[in-house]
């Protein structure tokens, strides 16, 4: 099961050991802000994109233990389709 998304070292050592919930909640206060303490991110058009090119579902902000594997079918398809159009692009 493919389930990565490149992130650096100091994002993922900060989100460790919390939910999404949590950490999302972090990065729309960092955008409002404007503080750069971790990540570069500092627009929501920006985390929008990239939440794209990651193939990260728009309902990031929303995942719990709960419904991790709905996140998952909807990040499968999202892959799938960044693969199909990269091969089709060729």
């Amino acid at each position: 099961m493919a389930n990565f998304a490149l992130a650096e070292t100091s994002i993922n050592i900060t989100i460790k050991d919390h939910s999404p919930t949590e950490y999302m909640a972090w990065l729309a206060r960092k955008i409002e802000t404007d503080d750069l303490k971790t990540g570069e991110i500092t627009h929501q058009a920006d985390l929008e994109g990239n939440l794209v090119e990651s193939a990260i579902p728009a309902f990031i902000h929303e995942v719990s233990a709960d419904n991790y594997p709905e996140f998952l079918e909807a990040r499968r398809k999202l892959m799938a389709e960044v693969i199909r159009d990269y091969y089709q692009a060729l």
